[in-house]
């Protein structure tokens, strides 16, 4: 099986969009329905809902995404260790989507401005897939909003994002504005801080698991999420997105996660002290904002 059929199923389940997923892995549209179908073709199931504005998967879709995510791990590392070894200069990074847009936009070229003398492999996963990386040693460093409290892990809060009520008109009450909540997935700490602020909250008209989704369903559809508090005035090209007066806001703490059993490692070290540089460092407003 080709394995680039495996990383379009990935990246369309990551971003819940097929035009996005093409951008990203720098092919058309079309390209990206054609492999997804080809892949479920091979598999004889298909593999996604494809229902307007809420592409998701399916139960065949639920099954095959952790085999999915194990085929294009076990492809990468099997072309390090057939194209010349364990590099010594190699660190694997993993982040969650939400939290790599938010704070580490610009971040990447930063650190190869500097000339650290690294070579980052970048992955962004769900907080399941961080926490099983992890532990099998396969990332060096990790980015999560709710880090399990294990003796093989070393946790430290590197920084914090705060969540505010937008909508897509102005001058709404928190109530007109939650008729059309969509929620987005901040993590289970999210959610019951959120149910205590407002024990009303109504069931939500679409969840997604990434603010951009949420943020571009807002500027088309209309509605309100809980947003980083950077994307004032910022929406998109559709149109800008408002803070909600009276809502409450909810901050998310943000852990820098390394396994507590791995050797010393001195490019490891320098990764850590250039992220916690950037995240200590004021942002400029146009580096935290949503892209």
């Amino acid at each position: 099986m080709d394995i680039e059929l495996v990383r379009t199923f990935l990246e369309v389940n990551r971003l819940r969009h097929f035009g996005r997923a093409a951008e990203r892995l720098f092919v058309t549209p079309a390209a990206v329905s054609a492999r997804v179908r080809l892949l479920e073709e091979h598999l004889g199931a298909v593999l996604f809902s494809r229902a307007r504005n809420n592409i998701h998967l399916t139960p065949a879709g639920q099954r095959f995404l952790p085999h999915a995510e194990n085929m294009v791990r076990s492809w990468q590392r099997a072309v390090t260790s057939v194209g010349g070894g364990e590099r010594t200069d190699m660190v694997a990074l993993g982040s969650l989507h939400s939290i790599w847009n938010v704070l580490l936009d610009g971040w990447l070229a930063q650190v190869y401005g500097q000339d650290l003398g690294v070579t980052l492999q970048v992955e962004l996963l769900s907080s399941q897939a961080v926490v099983s990386r992890m532990r099998e040693q396969s990332l060096d460093l990790a980015l999560m909003y709710e880090p399990p409290q294990a003796r093989d892990l070393r946790v430290d809060a590197v920084s914090r994002v705060s969540l505010a009520l937008f909508a897509d008109r102005p001058g709404l009450t928190a109530d007109e504005a939650l008729s059309g909540y969509v929620h987005v997935d901040w993590g289970v700490q999210f959610a019951m801080s959120l149910s205590r602020a407002l024990p009303g909250l109504p069931e939500p008209v679409l969840r997604v698991d990434t603010p951009e989704i949420a943020r571009d369903f807002l500027c088309r559809r209309g509605g309100a999420a809980f947003l980083p508090e950077t994307v004032s005035g910022g929406g998109s090209a559709d149109g800008p997105l408002h803070p909600v007066t009276g809502a409450p806001r909810i901050d998310r703490t943000v852990y820098l996660v390394e396994s507590a059993e791995a050797a010393e490692s001195a490019v490891r070290d320098r990764v850590r002290a250039a992220l916690a540089a950037w995240l200590e460092a004021p942002a400029p407003s146009d580096r935290t904002a949503l892209s």
